[in-house]
């Protein structure tokens, strides 16, 4: 095991969470399925990601959303963030079906383990990512967790690199569970 999570496999193991013709072509062809389920929430992203950039739109509420999670906090800081499924540098859709309240500390650590991904992309190209929210029963609108798992080819190396990461969340929320992180505190 590597660095913050990152496995290495040989190749006699697939190094795609998908099938060739999953996404309409061959392994190179970019696209993600957006899954929603009760109450409209987001609960998956699959994706095969060839290049990162990002895309900064307008968010809209997800499902669940409180506007009182972040009032007096000031300008450039939250406790509550509106978490992309399929992060934004991998031009994630800034859609209901992709977003999910979370905690800002739950948001950064999502961060960390997407900017690892992004970096592997830019350096060997495409990788297929599964993004689940995951929820205590079906009427929940509060993910308790999000589950990241990526796999790419490094060619170079003749090696599968894997990606995963959960990353829990509090159901509640509140001030106690959610740290403030803004422009001073990262």
């Amino acid at each position: 095991m590597g660095k913050s999570g990152l496995l290495v496999h040989n190749l006699s193991q697939s190094c795609n969470l998908f099938s060739k013709g999953y996404f309409g072509g061959d392994f190179n062809t970019p696209d993600a399925i957006y899954s929603t389920g009760e109450n409209d929430r987001a609960e998956m992203v699959e994706a095969r990601v060839c290049e990162t950039g990002q895309i900064r739109p307008s968010l809209p509420n997800p499902e669940g959303w409180d506007s009182k999670w972040n009032e007096g906090l000031g300008r450039g800081k939250a406790r509550v963030a509106r978490c992309h499924l399929l992060g934004n540098q991998f031009k994630g859709a800034g859609a209901k079906n992709n977003l999910v309240p979370c905690c800002q500390t739950a948001n950064h650590k999502m961060a960390k383990t997407e900017n690892e991904i992004a970096e592997f992309i830019e350096n060997y190209g495409c990788v297929d990512i599964l993004v689940t929210a995951n929820y205590a029963n079906k009427e929940d609108t509060i993910p308790t967790s999000i589950s990241i798992t990526a796999k790419g080819m490094d060619c170079s190396k003749k090696k599968c690199t894997s990606f995963g990461v959960t990353v829990f969340n509090p159901k509640s929320l509140n001030l106690f569970d959610c740290k403030v992180a803004g422009a001073e505190n990262g």
